[in-house]
């Protein structure tokens, strides 16, 4: 956890998704979705309890928010092909 705390961010959201990006491929993230419709269900992972723990280290008590958190995760899950759409263009 104090590993992925270190990847900044300027605020938890952005955290949230540098996180994210230290840790899951793209492609790897084309199997998930938050609830696994379809394929594997991301929100009850291990890996996702490790991101709202790392996440909120560095940020004041006042800030920490799952909810702020989940939707961050929710959001770079639902653009997964975008950003591989992306990347093949470059």
């Amino acid at each position: 956890v104090p590993r992925l705390a270190a990847v900044g961010g300027s605020g938890l959201e952005s955290h949230s998704r540098r996180i994210l990006k230290f840790l899951i491929t793209n492609e790897l993230a084309c199997s998930f979705n938050w609830k696994g419709m379809d394929k594997i269900t991301f929100e009850n992972t291990r890996i996702m309890a490790i991101i709202y723990d790392a996440a909120k280290l560095n940020f004041p008590i006042s800030e920490r928010n799952d909810l702020v958190v989940a939707n961050s995760v929710k959001d770079w899950l639902k653009y997964t092909k975008a950003r591989l759409s992306g990347k093949k263009k470059v």
